[in-house]
């Protein structure tokens, strides 16, 4: 799962990255901490972005072959960061390339789940409307065979039996 978030988030530590190299190389710029090293060990950077060595190597690549970063050598064995790495702080580069990769994503999944979405929705409006639709042809042809039936009745009565009608007179008793 971690190797699957790595790459999501790979320009999110890149941004961290050129961050921290870029106020450290802001204050040796302007004299802020004299003491300060210029540049951060590659254990250092490791500790702070929380990667190991190849992951470092993956995330500074990019930033390497940009000319953002250098290696060094000179006082520590390590990073530091150029005048673009500055400038990839101060315009936040990677900072929006990695939400823009968010919102792609974020987009591209909409523009599947919606007409998923919408589909399911449909259709079962539909099985609902078809259900009702059948019930209510039920209810009419119910009301139809009872109307044919009183129909039938008021058309021939002598095929059943009417309630006032005897067989028998019962005055003469035949």
């Amino acid at each position: 799962m971690k190797k699957y978030f790595w790459f999501w988030n790979i320009d999110y530590k890149r941004h961290n990255l050129i961050v921290m190299l870029s106020k450290n190389r802001t204050s040796k710029e302007l004299r802020i901490n004299l003491l300060e090293k210029t540049g951060f060990s590659f254990e250092n950077v490791c500790k702070k972005l929380k990667c190991n060595r190849k992951e470092l190597h993956e995330i500074t690549s990019e930033l390497y072959e940009n000319q953002e970063i250098l290696y060094t050598n000179i006082e520590l064995k390590g990073l530091y960061g150029t005048r673009k790495a500055i400038e990839a702080d101060t315009n936040n580069k990677y900072k929006k390339r990695y939400y823009d990769l968010w919102l792609n994503v974020g987009r591209n999944i909409s523009q599947i789940l919606i007409p998923i979405l919408a589909l399911t929705i449909t259709i079962l409006v539909i099985v609902e409307d078809n259900q009702s639709t059948n019930i209510k042809i039920q209810e009419l042809r119910l009301e139809v065979l009872n109307i044919l039936k009183q129909k039938e009745m008021l058309e021939n009565p002598s095929k059943k039996n009417h309630p006032i009608k005897k067989e028998t007179d019962t005055l003469n008793k035949k």
